[in-house]
């Protein structure tokens, strides 16, 4: 097991990012009802958003109906696309 390393990237609209330190990952955290909600996202080669993993009060939800709840988030997925494109 290893242990990745993030480092501070940017905030932008008042969510934190931050970057994988040797590697194209992010994570964002944002704050929902009072508590840190982190998620976990990356491009594939093709440029397509690929969310992976969400961490809310430091509990994993690696289930398709977390993950989707945050993808369909259209404010969250316009930060995510900003990325993107620096």
């Amino acid at each position: 097991m290893t242990t990745v390393k993030y480092n501070f990237y940017k905030e932008i609209d008042g969510a934190k990012v931050y970057r994988e330190l040797l590697g194209d990952k992010y994570v964002i955290e944002i704050y929902e009802d009072g508590r840190i909600v982190s998620i976990h996202f990356y491009f594939d080669p093709l440029g397509n958003l690929i969310i992976n993993n969400v961490y809310k009060n430091m509990r994993n939800y690696n289930t398709y109906r977390y993950i989707k709840k945050y993808a369909e988030n259209k404010s969250l997925v316009d930060i995510m696309m900003k990325l993107k494109i620096n």
